[in-house]
């Protein structure tokens, strides 16, 4: 998922765009991997290793990894989000939004159809 984005950021070392959005993006997975470690694991107990190693800053990580360590504001972000979790989108919402996404896939496609 971020190769595209380091392949980017090698690309334009320069860009601050660029090297937002693969911090976004690599923040982006974390918080996926820690909802699903939140189906095995009490989300206090998460946010307590996230802070035992997040902020320990003495575990050395070979460069790109991603994990636990990382800007403490990013560590932070982490366990405020698996203390406090947001309340879930309301039903219409999610179906309005996988109905647009349907459709957009599913129209792209037949736009070849069409003569030219």
């Amino acid at each position: 998922m971020l190769l595209p984005f380091a392949a980017l950021r090698r690309a334009l070392p320069w860009s601050q765009i660029v090297r937002d959005a693969q911090d976004a993006v690599g923040l982006l997975i974390e918080m996926a991997a820690d909802d699903r470690a939140r189906r095995f694991c009490s989300p206090r107990r998460l946010a307590t290793a996230l802070l035992r190693f997040g902020t320990a800053g003495a575990i050395p990580t070979p460069t790109g990894t991603m994990g636990a360590t990382g800007p403490a504001a990013t560590v932070m972000l982490r366990v405020e989000r698996l203390v406090t979790p947001r309340p879930a989108l309301p039903r219409a919402v999610t179906a309005a939004a996988l109905s647009l996404s349907a459709a957009l896939i599913t129209s792209t496609p037949l736009l070849w159809l069409l003569p030219h």
